[in-house]
């Protein structure tokens, strides 16, 4: 006798993207062009798993990229291009929180120390990990809180069309600090 087994993958799905049980949105939106054609981005229905992301903030669609991959450079939103130096492999530690590493480097991102309270990319120091936890209410939002700052969230801060910076400050209830995971590979 010949038994069948159907295996059934429960698949959310609208007309602009699909939701899986592992809390990956497939974007198949109309409005997905060029590089977020596709874009696999992660739901935060599900604690956000460990692998290399692009780093985009919610408010302006654009990404986390350091000036150059070497020490203490400074890290700012620039155009989404899918680039080598988009690319942070996310490292969860035992207590939950995360490193954000560069990509094929030693370079970790990092608050940087001084009054400004910038983002840059650095030797690994103490304190150098993050909360990332999820917006209620915004399937795909993040919010990343800096252990060094004492939970202080990232923001998106405009200081010209060209100067997007990379920002700590206490978290208000707008785009600005919120951010989306966009599986690299």
């Amino acid at each position: 006798m010949k038994t069948t087994f159907f295996i059934f993958v429960l698949i959310f799905c609208s007309l602009s993207s699909c939701v899986s049980p592992q809390g990956v949105i497939i974007d198949n939106s109309s409005q997905s062009v060029g590089t977020r054609s596709n874009s696999v981005t992660i739901s935060n229905t599900v604690a956000l798993p460990e692998g290399t992301y692009f780093i985009l903030n919610k408010k302006n669609n654009l990404a986390l990229t350091p000036t150059a991959p070497s020490v203490m450079q400074n890290i700012f939103l620039k155009n989404f291009n899918k680039g080598g130096l988009q690319k942070w492999n996310l490292i969860k530690l035992q207590n939950g929180n995360y490193h954000i590493k560069l990509e094929n480097s030693d370079l970790f991102f990092q608050p940087h120390s001084m009054q400004e309270r910038t983002a840059v990319v650095s030797t690994l120091k103490e304190n150098a990990s993050f909360q990332i936890t999820a917006v209620n209410g915004k399937l795909t939002s993040w919010q990343i809180k800096s252990n060094y700052f004492n939970g202080d969230a990232m923001r998106s801060l405009v200081l010209s069309p060209e100067f997007i910076e990379v920002r700590f400050e206490p978290a208000t209830n707008t785009n600005e600090f919120e951010w989306e995971f966009i599986r690299a590979y």
